[in-house]
C-alpha cells in the first residue's frame, strides 16, 4: 500500500525534530496509534504507544541515551521542595522555582524566569526534556522574528499541498509565524486570514472553493488542546451515528468546529447542533461548538474560554483582592468587552468593574433596562444582565459572585427585584448562573447568524430593509428575507443552540 499523504507529512516532521536525530520506520496512521522510530546517532530501534507522546511532549525519546535524564525527571518522591528547586537552578541558571512541587512529574510548578522577570507554569518532564520547554513570554515574543517576506513567498512555492501559485499575501510580514496574515485566492478572489506557519506544515486551500475535509483551522484548534490538555485526546469520536471532532474521556468533553460553509443551513437544519448537543448531553458529555468565523476573527478570545473549559488558566486573581465600582467609562467599557467578550461591547444601562490599586479592569458585568415589547409589558421591574467578561487568560476567583453581590444592592435601590441573563448554549452550560442562585426559567430555541465574506453578522443587518440598502440588484418585494438572502454570492446562514434564560430573585 503507497503512504499516505498524512504518513509522508508525519515522517518530515520527525525527521526535522531533535535536529534530525529520529527517523520513523513504521507506517502513522495517527497521533493515537503506536509507532516505532530509529535514534540515528546510537542506532537503537524503538516503540512508542502511541505517537502524540514523541511529536507532542518530547516525551518519547530514545530509551538508551535519554535513561539519565528520565531518571532526573521522574524520580521525585524521594526529593524534597528544596532540592528540586536546585535541581532547576542546576537544570538551567536562568530559572528559580516558586511554588506548586507536588513529588509528581506531571503537576504544574510555577518558575520565574530571571531574565524577563515573568512567572509560568510548567510540568517538570516539559522543563527538563530535550525540548526544554522555557519562558513562553520570551518564546512567543521571538517567534519567526529572523524571517521576512521572502519566508512568505517560499512557504507558498513550497506548501505541501503544492499549490501555492493559486495564492497571494496581502500583508507584509509581521514578524510571528503564528499571527495570522491577510492572503487571497488569485482563482475565486476570496480573502481570509491564515498563519504562515500552518501554511508551512500543512499547506492552504480555499475554505470558499474547498471547505470540505479537516481544515487547516480545525488543525490549529486540535493542537491547542494538545498543547493545553496532556492527557487522553480522541478524534472523530464516534457514539452510534453521531461524531465529535475532538473528545477528552476524562473531562467528558467535546469540541465541534462549525465551518461556516458545511455548517450552513445549505446543509444541516436549523436543529442540527441542538440535536448534536442534546444527544450527548443524554451520554455526559459536555460540547462546546466553536464557529470558523469566531476561531478566525476571535482567536484570542475563543482560546482564553478553552483554557477556561480545560481549567488551565494560569494567571488567577481573587475578587476579594480587588475593588468594586460602580463607575465605569464608556470608553474602557467599550475598550474591554471587545477584546474579551466574544458578543463584544453592547448598550448598556448600568456597569460595574473589578480593579487592581493601579485602576487596571479585571471584570466587568453590564445591566440593560427592559426592552418594551408586547411580551413585556408587565415586567419593568425586572432588568437583563447583558455581559460579564473578565480579561482574557485570567480566572477572576468570585468575580461573578462580588459584582452581582454589589449590583444587586444598586439594582434593588431603583426598584427592580428580578434579574434575567442568557446563556448561549454553544459555549456554556450556565453553571455561573446555578452556583449564585439563578434558576433556569426558560430554554429558547436556536436562532440564526449570516456569515458574509467570512465574517459574522447578527441576522438583524440582513432584514429586508437592510437587503434593499445593500444589495439592491438581489432585492424583490416579493421574496422574503431568506429567499433573498440564498440569492446573494458568498451570504451563508448558519443556526446556533438556542440560548438557557435564567432568572433572579434579587
Amino acid at each position: 500500500m503507497a503512504p499516505t499523504k498524512g504518513h509522508k507529512e508525519m515522517k518530515k516532521r520527525i525527521k526535522k525534530m531533535y535536529n534530525g536525530e529520529y527517523e520513523l520506520l513504521s507506517e502513522f496512521i495517527g497521533t493515537g496509534h503506536p509507532i516505532t522510530l530509529r535514534h540515528i546517532p546510537c542506532g537503537n530501534v524503538y516503540k512508542r504507544n502511541r505517537a502524540n507522546t514523541f511529536i507532542n511532549e518530547g516525551e518519547g525519546l530514545c530509551p538508551i541515551c535519554n535513561r539519565e535524564n528520565k531518571k532526573r525527571v521522574k524520580n521525585y518522591k524521594n526529593i524534597s521542595e528544596k532540592e528540586f528547586a536546585e535541581l532547576i537552578k542546576e537544570e538551567d541558571s536562568d530559572y528559580e522555582y516558586i511554588s506548586g512541587f507536588k513529588n509528581h512529574s506531571k503537576k504544574k510548578v510555577i518558575l520565574r524566569h530571571i531574565v524577563c522577570n515573568n512567572e509560568y507554569e510548567v510540568e517538570p518532564t516539559r522543563f527538563f526534556s530535550k525540548r526544554k520547554r522555557r519562558c513562553k513570554f520570551c518564546s512567543n515574543s521571538k517567534r519567526g522574528e529572523k524571517m521576512d517576506n521572502n519566508y512568505l513567498t517560499s512557504i507558498l512555492e513550497k506548501t505541501p499541498r503544492k499549490n501555492g501559485n493559486e495564492f497571494l499575501w496581502l500583508e507584509e510580514y509581521k514578524g510571528d509565524n503564528k499571527k495570522r496574515h491577510l492572503i487571497k485566492h488569485k482563482n475565486c478572489g476570496h480573502e481570509f486570514e491564515i498563519m504562515p506557519n500552518t501554511v508551512q506544515y500543512y499547506g492552504i486551500d480555499c475554505p470558499i472553493c474547498k471547505p470540505s475535509g479537516f481544515s487547516n483551522e480545525e488543525k490549529e484548534l486540535l493542537e491547542f488542546i494538545k498543547e493545553n490538555y496532556n492527557d487522553e485526546i480522541k478524534e472523530n469520536y464516534r457514539i452510534n451515528n453521531k461524531e465529535l471532532d475532538i473528545y477528552i474521556p476524562d473531562l467528558k468533553i467535546g469540541f465541534e468546529y462549525n465551518g461556516f460553509y458545511w455548517h450552513s443551513d445549505k446543509f444541516k437544519d436549523k436543529n442540527y447542533h441542538l440535536n448534536k448537543l442534546n444527544y450527548f448531553q443524554e451520554k455526559g458529555i459536555n460540547v462546546y461548538f466553536i464557529d470558523s468565523t469566531d476561531w478566525i476573527n476571535k482567536n484570542d478570545i475563543i482560546k482564553s474560554k478553552i483554557k477556561n473549559i480545560l481549567k488551565n488558566t494560569c494567571n488567577k486573581k481573587y475578587a476579594r483582592k480587588l475593588y468594586f465600582s460602580d463607575n465605569v467609562d464608556l470608553k474602557d467599557e467599550k475598550d474591554f468587552l471587545n477584546k474579551n467578550h466574544i458578543q463584544g461591547y453592547a448598550i448598556s444601562s448600568y456597569k460595574f468593574s473589578l480593579r487592581d490599586e493601579n485602576g487596571k479592569i479585571y471584570a466587568i458585568l453590564t445591566y440593560v433596562k427592559p426592552r418594551k415589547n408586547v411580551n413585556n409589558k408587565n415586567e419593568n421591574n425586572e432588568i437583563e444582565l447583558l455581559r460579564y467578561s473578565t480579561l482574557l487568560d485570567y480566572n477572576v476567583v468570585g468575580g461573578f459572585s462580588k459584582l452581582l453581590k454589589n449590583s444587586e444592592k444598586f439594582l434593588k435601590d431603583l426598584g427592580y427585584d428580578t434579574i434575567k441573563s442568557y446563556a448561549y448554549k454553544d459555549m456554556s452550560r450556565g453553571n455561573l448562573y446555578l452556583k449564585n442562585n439563578f434558576y433556569l426559567y426558560n430554554e429558547s430555541k436556536p436562532s440564526y447568524n449570516y456569515v458574509y465574506k467570512g465574517i459574522k453578522y447578527n441576522r438583524f443587518k440582513f432584514r429586508k430593509s437592510e437587503l434593499k440598502k445593500n444589495f439592491s440588484s438581489f432585492y424583490n418585494e416579493s421574496k422574503t428575507e431568506i429567499e433573498i438572502a440564498d440569492e446573494i454570492p458568498s451570504l451563508y446562514r448558519i443556526w446556533n443552540c438556542g440560548n438557557y434564560i435564567f432568572k433572579k430573585e434579587i
